[in-house]
């Protein structure tokens, strides 16, 4: 009697009557892995919908965004023509709550659009300004506008600036108009 727990020695075959009809020799079984039937998990095929749909989506705005760059190319009014102040003139109103408190006695009035230039109406209200001059004031402003990254790309576009101020104790007036070559 065997022991099924010990490892048995294959048995040799018998050596074959001829040398010429001789079998290839017995190979141990080797017990074949077993493959269980994997089912895909449910989070792959939704990261596989999340890259197609995230894929397609960029493919779209490439294709929408290359088509509305052409053909604002060909439509678009020049960076500095009336039509291009206007617009941006009308954005920045959009983005400010006028009549806007600047500082305790600067309030920023209106914005405008001119021919060459966007035009910013000032009141100063509440300061002595006895000792102010057109130079003061724009050594002040100028350092300003060259250094901010939003009105640079302005003067950038060949639009000047243009600034207005009124004090309102005398009604004087001061006028500065900047452009990129000032910067």
């Amino acid at each position: 009697m065997t022991d099924p727990t010990q490892p048995t020695e294959p048995t040799q075959p018998a050596e074959p009557a001829e040398p010429s009809q001789a079998a290839p020799p017995v190979q141990p079984e080797v017990p074949l892995p077993v493959y269980e039937q994997v089912t895909p998990k449910k989070k792959a095929s939704t990261a596989r919908r999340v890259i197609v749909i995230a894929v397609t989506v960029v493919i779209f705005a490439i294709a929408f965004f290359g088509v509305r760059f052409i053909i604002g190319t060909f439509t678009t009014p020049a960076a500095n023509s009336p039509e291009a102040i206007a617009e941006t003139v009308e954005l920045l109103k959009s983005q400010l709550d006028l009549p806007q408190t600047i500082d305790q006695v600067t309030t920023l009035d209106d914005i405008t659009a001119e021919k060459t230039a966007v035009h910013y109406h000032y009141t100063i209200a509440g300061a002595d300004t006895t000792a102010l001059t057109d130079e003061a004031l724009a050594s002040v402003i100028l350092p300003g506008i060259c250094s901010q990254k939003a009105t640079r790309e302005v003067l950038d576009n060949d639009i000047g600036m243009t600034y207005s101020y009124v004090v309102a104790e005398t009604g004087d007036e001061f006028h500065f108009e900047f452009t990129k070559a000032d910067c």
